[in-house]
Formats: C-alpha cells, sequence, structure tokens
C-alpha cells in the first residue's frame, strides 16, 4: 500500500493504474476527492479493484472529518453504549463509501495507559481491554453494515508504546501482552474482524533481536495462529522511523522485510513505489520471498477487494 495526499489525483489514479493493494489519504482535504476516486477506479485493472483507506478513529486521527463531520474521540465514544458506537460508525461510513473510501484505518484496539502515546493522544476506547473489546467489535459493526473494511490496529498492542513515528519501541513482555493487550484483538478475530495492521514494536518474549513485530517472523507466526487464515494482516507504515531509519534501513527494504516474516499487506505510505514494488520483485525472484508465501498473500489481498469493492 501506498500513500497520497487527497488533492494528489495523478498519485492516486497512478497507483490504482499499478494494481497495489491500496492507497492511503493523507490531508489536506480536496472538495475534488469523489470525483478523483471515482477516476482511480476507472483506471484500475478490471480484475484487481483499489481499496481507498484513512485513518478514521475519531478526534485527532480522522482524515476526512472536513468532508463529512468531526468524530468525537475513542475515549469519549469508550464510554458510549454498543448500539450508539455502531450507529456512529455505520453513519460515518456511509459518508465515506459516497466518497469513494472503502477502506478504514480503526478501530483502534489498544488499551489506555496514562502517560503513554496513545492514552495521550486520546485514541483508545478504556484503560478496561475488555471495555475496548466491546467497543471495536461495535464499532466494526457499524463499518462492515456500510461495506466499509475495517483494519484493528495496533497488534500486539501499543498501549504502552512511545510514538513509533520517531523512534523504535519497547513495550511489556509477551506474557504481560498476552494477558492483557490482546484481549480486545483475540475479540475481534472471535468477531469476524476482516483485517489487522501490526504496529513496529519490541516485545520481549516474543520479537527477534531488535526488530519490530512488523518485520518478525516469530511475531507474524503468533499473530497468524490467533487470526486464522483468512484474515488480511498489514503493517503499519514502513516509512515510520522505527521500521526503517531506526534499523539503519530503506522503507523498502523494510517492506521486504515484513512480506518475508508473513505480513500480506506492506504498508510505506511516504516512499516512492517503484523502488518498494521493485525490492519486492526482486525478493520473489531471488527466493528470499518465498513465491508461494506471496501468491497466499495476493490471493488474500484480492479476495478483499473484491468482498469490499462489490458491497452495497
Amino acid at each position: 500500500m501506498t500513500g497520497a495526499k487527497m488533492g494528489d489525483a495523478a498519485a492516486i489514479q497512478g497507483a490504482a493504474r499499478k494494481g497495489v493493494a491500496g492507497v492511503i489519504l493523507f490531508g489536506p482535504s480536496s472538495a475534488n476527492l469523489a470525483q478523483t476516486l471515482k477516476e482511480a477506479r476507472a483506471v484500475a485493472p478490471d480484475d484487481n479493484p483499489v481499496l481507498i483507506a484513512s485513518d478514521e478513529e475519531g478526534g485527532a486521527v480522522q482524515r476526512l472529518g472536513p468532508l463529512i463531520y468531526p468524530l468525537p474521540s475513542a475515549e469519549v465514544m469508550g464510554r458510549w453504549s454498543s448500539a450508539k458506537i455502531t450507529a456512529t460508525a455505520h453513519r460515518y461510513a456511509l459518508r465515506m463509501r459516497a466518497l469513494g473510501m472503502n477502506v478504514a484505518l480503526g478501530p483502534d484496539a489498544d488499551i489506555a495507559v496514562p502517560g503513554y502515546y496513545i492514552a495521550t493522544a486520546h485514541r483508545s476506547f478504556s484503560a478496561d481491554p475488555r471495555q475496548v473489546a466491546v467497543a471495536v467489535n461495535a464499532w466494526n459493526d457499524g463499518l462492515r453494515a456500510a461495506g466499509v473494511l475495517g483494519v484493528v490496529k495496533h497488534w500486539p498492542g501499543h498501549g504502552q508504546a512511545t510514538d513509533t513515528h520517531v523512534g523504535g519501541s519497547l513495550v511489556p513482555a509477551w506474557s504481560m501482552l498476552r494477558r492483557r493487550d490482546l484481549i480486545p484483538f483475540n475479540a475481534a478475530f472471535a468477531h469476524r474482524a476482516p483485517a489487522v495492521m501490526v504496529g513496529h514494536l519490541r516485545v520481549p518474549g516474543l520479537t527477534e533481536d531488535a526488530l519490530p513485530a512488523t518485520e518478525s517472523r516469530a511475531a507474524m507466526r503468533a499473530l497468524r495462529a490467533q487470526t486464522g487464515p483468512d484474515v488480511l494482516i498489514m503493517t503499519d507504515d514502513l516509512s515510520m522511523a522505527a521500521a526503517s531509519t531506526t534499523l539503519g534501513i530503506s522503507p523498502a527494504q523494510a517492506a521486504v522485510r515484513s512480506l518475508v516474516a508473513g505480513a500480506d499487506v506492506a504498508m510505506a505510505c511516504w516512499a516512492p513505489l517503484d523502488p518498494v514494488t521493485f525490492a519486492v520483485t526482486q525478493a520473489i525472484d531471488d527466493g528470499r520471498l518465498p513465491r508461494s508465501q506471496a501468491v497466499a498473500s495476493a490471493r488474500r489481498v484480492l479476495l478483499t477487494k473484491m468482498q469490499v469493492t462489490t458491497a452495497r
């Protein structure tokens, strides 16, 4: 997946024409977005429609707010009833579909730990993992009813992490995450969540060496065991420092690492698209990324595309 500003019609349509997994949109907002996305759908290959995504959690993390309407933060909505959360998500997702969007990067399934990045940004529904689980499933129900793909994030739990946009982050041990942070994710997978985003988190007892979960074979194996065979696994943006510059590698190299580890979708929002796709192609050609593994991921991506783009 690649990224583009909403007003950059050439980048959005160019990515759609090339058949990438999807395009993630960023601000500033554009009054012409609906027309731009209509044209992007028209130029995408007939058998490979385009996923159009944006971060839509509410509060400070809401790209389409100026074009639709602002949503309260997850922290506020976490105090609502499940029915109200579902209805709110459904109304908002219908407006997303009207614009031509079909993927919401959310809900956030992280727990709120005071003093840490997610809680400070008001991005978590609750400090109680069971309450987070209820809210996450309610939000995903609303998205699903409107035909929008929800992506729960940031597995295995970003609640006690620092900001991975600017540097690496070490979170509590895997044994702690399994008792606490994984509760919302397990509930989401049991409730048929279709997709999950992996955070750039180093987890003692899970991830190897200094690798973040997005590039760790052990982490991806553990996640696939939780999700089952059909859930789409995507990375957080590999342009973020914790996945690339902190490790002394480029986003293109990080994309290869993540796919080899077991991700289905490598998200590289702010890296030039062609070097990333070239690096992945090379990895398949030289055997670092087994062709059978790449085909399995491509099938999950294409199945997701067909399900989402034909939803009404």
